[in-house]
């Protein structure tokens, strides 16, 4: 005793003097909505099943107190002792109900099921059919009206009244109604908020009205069913249920967040889609055998499980959205009041996107995913393709950073390297206080126009952005809610369907900005006093209207433009393509197209041979779902300033987005050494070693970072060298 006594101090003293170290841990709000549905799940779970035990223990307790009885009243009689009439009808032990209350052996009367089997087999002799009648009945039963009198009886009886059915209508309606409807929208609204343009408040109502006449239409045509049909339609409504509530919760796990790349079977795998289709299947075929089997053992079975899965996937569902709802603090989001949105926020907008300098401009245009393989598609279909880009270099050995929009673009706007465990907020604030490159070349007496989107590329307000950009500007406008309803439940069936079907299904994020509405009929609203986002046909109206020269010794242009990204909605001629038509190479050149009549402009106006200007991506093509397992280089042309009725150079030179920024600050006049290496300060010949960041989700719902070093020729896959795999176990933010 002593002994261990002094081996617990002994630990004590150990644990009180060991030093202290903070652990800092994120959970994703979308994993942790999961984790209380689990919980909550198991708590209600375990509470029914001591229920049914403790239920179980009194049965088995009173079946004992009856035998017992039984057992002392036969000893009694055996002994002399007088039996009652009563004693005597139950000579075999058992008492009758009248004796089983009175000897307190049991507190509530047993029932007498009126539709027993052996109750209805008894017809007594008076009111037995005459020989005519048997006859009649006999030939109603005879041919086909017979035949389906028969069916109909056999699909339509039922002994259960409507009020009977009632109960498990209402409640499969409701489980249905709340995780179709209910649940998943507002908790993508929640947790998807910096996405989108309209606060939770603006659409809540109108979602719980949804999901209201979703609930009484579903109840009245489950309880106006009968018989085998009605069992049918329970069937089929609790396996929808089933399988939508394990798709919201665990088979979408391995997706990660919707970024805007399709979710065909080759992005999830060809083994996830088979896996989770089978899931489905085999749900719906277990509700089904179970559902429809006449034995008694089974009915009771599926009766129960029919009330009680629905209130268990209500009950947690309920949970997880209260726990989640105090957050979205959706009543008094700033700016936001009404319909109408006031905001004293600044974005970035449309305003002078067209504007150039009547001295030297420097022009950096994204297109998004510009990889390098639609190049070479191009050029391997129209190697003259490229030919009016005179003054033009083609590198065709360059890479980007990272694989996704953010948080590539603040890295390249910034230099401040990024931390896939930090936090989106965090970095961007972060980064931009770091400065940006754009700051150099406004002390070189630039002005300066930056079009990117929100919040991909800056947030907070755009306060990051002060002093960088001339853009900037309080918007107003209001919300289209019908649009906005659409578009949600666009992406609420995206999320419900299986793997199979999810291609089918998929918008992209940034459609929930097309739900802005602009006052047309306000002056003070100007045409570029619009928040900025990525509309390449857009972009296009503005430059066919004609480029305007502004004064000062310099101008600098950044325009992030959808370029090669899905939706593929241009074609080759910048028109608007039909859904699903459209393929990555020939929404690339759609978007030459655009550029090559800007150019043409600027060499109408006489700024084309002073201008700077380059064309890359800030990605390559989406990978997200898997590890990379092929060469992904970056397309990148450019033009330095005094260049002008060259033909197209390619150069080999392992150039990366990090030489951009030097690039421009050289070409403003500035000290662009802190920034590194311009694009051509790299020759073709060097050992250059180069990073590339991947980051995609596992089967298993693992959120990896994998690092990549290059050397050499980015075109080679056997050049790129898997150093690093950092499993971060939080949901990315594109």
């Amino acid at each position: 005793m002593r002994r261990r006594l002094a081996l617990i101090s002994l630990w004590i003293i150990l644990f009180a003097l060991a030093p202290v170290r903070l652990a800092w841990a994120y959970i994703d709000p979308a994993t942790t909505t999961y984790l209380i549905q689990i919980m909550t799940a198991l708590i209600i779970t375990l509470g029914v099943t001591l229920s049914i035990f403790i239920y179980r223990f009194q049965m088995i307790v009173t079946n004992v107190k009856v035998v017992l009885h039984a057992f002392t009243k036969r000893v009694g009689r055996r002994q002399g002792t007088k039996a009652t009439a009563s004693e005597e009808n139950n000579q075999k032990g058992f008492l009758s109900e009248e004796e089983a209350l009175a000897a307190g052996i049991i507190d509530y009367p047993i029932p007498v099921r009126e539709s027993y089997p052996a109750l209805s087999l008894y017809v007594p002799y008076d009111e037995k059919p005459s020989v005519e009648e048997q006859a009649e009945s006999g030939a109603r039963t005879r041919g086909l009206q017979g035949w389906l009198r028969r069916f109909g009886t056999w699909l339509w009886g039922d002994e259960r009244t409507f009020k009977k059915r009632l109960p498990v209508a209402l409640l499969i309606a409701g489980g249905l109604a709340v995780t179709y409807l209910i649940f998943p929208i507002i908790d993508s609204a929640i947790t998807n908020a910096a996405e989108m343009p309209f606060s939770l408040a603006e659409v809540i109502w109108i979602i719980l009205a949804l999901g209201l006449l979703a609930f009484v239409v579903v109840t009245l045509l489950l309880a106006v069913l009968r018989g085998r049909l009605f069992d049918l339609a329970v069937c089929l409504a609790l396996s929808f249920l089933l399988c939508g509530y394990l798709q919201i919760t665990f088979f979408n796990s391995g997706i990660g967040q919707l970024i805007g790349s399709p979710l065909g079977w080759e992005e999830l795998g060809l083994s996830s889609v088979l896996i989770n289709a089978a899931a489905w299947l085999v749900i719906f075929a277990l509700v089904l055998l179970f559902g429809l089997m006449r034995r008694e053992r089974y009915q009771r079975f599926f009766r129960r499980a029919a009330l009680f899965i629905p209130v268990l996937i209500i009950a947690a569902q309920l949970v997880a959205l209260l726990s989640i709802y105090p957050s979205a603090n959706p009543w008094n989001t700033p700016g936001r009041g009404g319909a109408e949105h006031r905001s004293e926020d600044l974005y970035l907008t449309w305003d002078g996107i067209t504007e150039v300098s009547e001295n030297e401009n420097i022009i950096f245009i994204i297109l998004d995913a510009f990889d390098e393989r639609y190049v070479d598609a191009i050029l391997a279909e129209d190697p003259g393709f490229f030919d009016n880009l005179d003054g033009f270099t083609y590198f065709r050995n360059n890479v980007a950073a990272w694989n996704s929009t953010y948080p590539s673009v603040i890295n390249y706007m910034t230099g401040a390297p990024f931390d896939s465990r930090t936090l989106r907020t965090v970095y961007t604030a972060e980064a931009y206080e770091q400065g940006t490159f754009v700051s150099d070349i406004r002390e070189q007496g630039f002005s300066a126009n930056i079009y990117m989107e929100n919040p991909h590329c800056y947030n907070d307000g755009a306060t990051q952005l002060v002093g960088v950009a001339d853009n900037l500007h309080t918007v107003s406008y209001t919300i289209d809610i019908p649009y906005a309803i659409k578009q949600l439940m666009k992406l609420n069936v995206l999320k419900l369907s299986p793997h199979a079907f999810k291609n089918s299904f998929w918008i992209p994020p940034d459609y929930f900005n097309f739900s802005m509405v602009y006052d047309e009929s306000d002056d003070a609203q100007s045409e570029g006093a619009r928040i900025y986002m990525a509309d390449d046909l857009k972009f296009y109206d503005e430059v066919l209207g004609g480029l305007t020269i502004i004064e000062g010794p310099g101008h600098f242009t950044y325009i992030h433009l959808r370029g090669s990204h899905v939706p593929y909605t241009i074609n080759a001629q910048a028109q608007l393509e039909e859904e699903g038509k459209g393929s990555a190479v020939e929404q690339t050149k759609g978007c030459f197209l655009i550029l090559n009549e800007y150019f043409r402009q600027l060499k109408a106006l006489g700024v084309y041979k002073d201008a700077t200007i380059i064309i890359t991506g800030d990605h390559p093509e989406h990978v997200m779902h898997k590890l990379l397992d092929r060469a992904q280089p970056v397309g990148l042309l450019v033009k330095p300033a005094g260049s002008e009725g060259v033909p197209l150079q390619v150069s080999n030179a392992p150039v990366s987005i990090d030489n951009l920024q030097a690039t421009c600050v050289a070409a403003a006049g500035g000290d662009a050494s802190k920034w590194g290496r311009t694009y051509f300060e790299v020759g073709e010949d060097e050992a250059v070693v180069r990073y590339y960041r991947h980051r995609y989700t596992t089967g298993n719902g693992e959120y990896v970072t994998a690092v990549f070093r290059i050397t050499g020729d980015a075109n080679d896959w056997s050049n790129w060298e898997l150093v690093e795999e950092i499993v971060e176990g939080v949901d990315f933010w594109f």
